[in-house]
């Protein structure tokens, strides 16, 4: 039963793969989502376990790194020609 469920999603997969007009990252977007949508309520509490565990990681690792907040600077104006 397993083998049916991962020829489903690689059968997804291919058909998202062959979009035509549509870019890259939109079907990288559009992966993501049957991921979502295919799994199971215990593999999503799992995978939002990891993704919980991955931000303390970062953030761990940052905090030590960086002390003071990303201040992103002010834009530019354009200057225009007299």
């Amino acid at each position: 039963m397993e083998s049916v469920g991962y020829r489903a999603k690689t059968e997804l997969q291919e058909k998202i793969a062959d979009l035509e007009n549509v870019d890259f990252l939109t079907k990288q977007a559009i992966v993501k989502y049957v991921q979502l949508l295919t799994m199971s309520d215990k593999q999503f509490d799992d995978m939002l376990d990891l993704e919980r565990e991955l931000r303390t990681l970062l953030k761990s690792k940052i905090a030590k790194t960086i002390q003071k907040p990303l201040v992103l600077a002010e834009p530019q104006r354009a200057r225009v020609k007299p």
